[in-house]
């Protein structure tokens, strides 16, 4: 247990920044149109291009495509932004006899919230953008570590989805096929881990079609978090109901409350409890002219009696952020 001192006199943050994709479990949602591209070859972050293989591996993959396309009648092999304008884009591979198939995009992610990924929902279109005499088809898969990979048959879309023809270009009004709800069960990625998704577009080389996915959206399902493993209850110092400001004062007031924050000990998981950011929002009480609490807070100070934090004041929150959690220390209870 340990009691939890606010001092404010009259500012709250963030957390790190992560690498990969981050889900968690109050945002666990993402989404992908490779709109933000336009015309040109870099691919969105945390994707890359496994280009020319079956075997492609996240740390070998490339964060460029070697070509884009949005008109005309484009015959080179590679890896392609194609798109039916330089804001509607789409990723993919078009391949030929000096650009052999198959062709993986891949995206990297990481659990960020606090209880571990069951689930993840998939969903995504093909597009095609060239038909031609060559067979075309997709195969998704997932990853725990970006080598091995793990075939997901719901997210596969064969060869008759993608009917061959004499070369076109279908760059006005391609042929989409979409895959939703592609359901990747039993899994068990902790905190912190992370995890890859794959579409290998298999080509087969001359006379290639030119395949890309679009309009990519995962959704994490987190395991619940188990009931009564911390409890914050209040201090002996009561929360004030109100703040008073006196405006043509050169006085500065004071003024503090406390709260107790509880870990079960063993009783559940026998872990402590970590807390690295607490947020104190604005009610609803504030008055018109103090609305602005950068205008009413000149700073705020959480203290357990042996670690002191300053927070930061923005308009509507005090938060206290990057809280230390290692024994001892004000976030580690």
């Amino acid at each position: 247990m340990r009691k939890i001192y606010l001092f404010l006199s009259s500012m709250f943050v963030a957390g790190a920044a992560s690498a990969q994709i981050s889900l968690t479990n109050l945002a666990p949602a993402y989404s992908q149109d490779f709109d933000g591209m336009a015309a040109t070859t870099t691919l969105p972050a945390n994707w890359r291009m496994g280009a020319q293989t079956s075997s492609p591996t996240w740390a070998a993959g490339a964060s460029v495509v070697t070509q884009q396309a949005s008109s005309g009648s484009p015959s080179s092999g590679g890896t392609y932004n194609f798109g039916t304008s330089a804001s509607e884009r789409a990723i993919g591979a078009m391949t030929s006899g000096g650009f052999a198939s198959p062709n993986n995009p891949m995206a990297f992610f990481v659990n960020d919230g606090t209880t571990n990924i069951t689930e993840l929902t998939v969903a995504y279109d093909a597009e095609r953008y060239r038909v031609n005499s060559a067979a075309a088809s997709i195969q998704f898969f997932y990853s725990t570590n970006g080598t091995t990979w793990t075939s997901v048959a719901a997210g596969d879309i064969a060869t008759t989805s993608f009917p061959t023809g004499s070369s076109s270009y279908t760059f006005a009004s391609p042929l989409t096929v979409s895959r939703p709800g592609i359901a990747i069960s039993s899994l068990s990625i902790a905190p912190g881990s992370n995890f890859y998704l794959r579409w290998l577009i298999n080509t087969t080389g001359s006379n290639s079609q030119g395949i890309t996915i679009d309009n990519v959206s995962v959704t994490a399902t987190y395991a619940a978090t188990a009931s009564g493993l911390s409890t914050i209850t209040a201090g002996p110092v009561a929360a004030p109901a109100t703040i008073s400001s006196l405006v043509n004062s050169s006085v500065a007031g004071t003024t503090n409350f406390s709260f107790t924050v509880t870990d079960d000990g063993s009783t559940n998981d026998a872990d402590p409890t970590l807390i690295n950011q607490i947020i104190i929002g604005q009610g609803a009480n504030n008055s018109v002219s103090l609305a602005n609490w950068t205008q009413a807070i000149a700073g705020a100070e959480l203290s357990d009696g042996t670690n002191t934090v300053t927070g930061t004041i923005t308009a509507t929150a005090i938060t206290f952020g990057s809280l230390p959690v290692t024994a001892g220390s004000i976030g580690y209870i």
